[in-house]
């Protein structure tokens, strides 16, 4: 009985973490100028971004406003226009979640001790009991959590770069 509820603890973190790692999908490149720039009109007044021009340079500025051919950022308290045919790429420059990086380095340090455990503990032959296994995963799945928890505060800290418009 044990051993089942272990293996489906153990199959719905693994599914629970696969899940947390699928990459979002970006902005398609053949959108309509209108269509492909809706991204970026939902950008609010002083959002940061970072502009890649065709010619390789890139700007760190803030979001003014934007029209069908022309973006309109500020930097030092100086507005930049760029025509929509030299830009490249804009990404949105937002604070990454430690929240969500903690929770997930917390699920995947529990997940893996747990599931070492319990592969362990069906593997044995000795017949040791099962409330000795569940407590080995349990202390396993709180030290490993805690583990992980850190990890996932520490990847959590900086920027995070998000595409958000792609040249056609």
């Amino acid at each position: 009985m044990f051993k089942k509820i272990i293996a489906h603890i153990t199959l719905s973190l693994t599914f629970f973490n696969l899940a947390a790692f699928v990459p979002a999908q970006s902005p398609s490149p053949n959108k309509q100028p209108s269509q492909a720039t809706a991204t970026l009109r939902a950008v609010p007044v002083g959002g940061s971004l970072v502009v890649e021009t065709r010619d390789g340079k890139s700007t760190k500025a803030k979001f003014q406003s934007i029209t069908d051919s022309t973006l309109f950022v500020s930097r030092k308290s100086r507005t930049i226009e760029f025509n929509l045919t030299d830009v490249r790429r804009v990404f949105r420059v937002t604070g990454r979640s430690r929240t969500k990086t903690t929770l997930i380095g917390g699920a995947v340090g529990a997940a893996i001790p747990i599931g070492l455990v319990a592969i362990a503990g069906a593997a044995d032959d000795t017949g040791g009991s099962d409330g000795e296994v569940a407590a080995i995963a349990l202390g396993a799945g709180a030290l490993g959590a805690a583990i992980g928890a850190g990890v996932g505060a520490l990847v959590g800290r900086g920027r995070k770069r998000v595409l958000i418009y792609e040249a056609p």
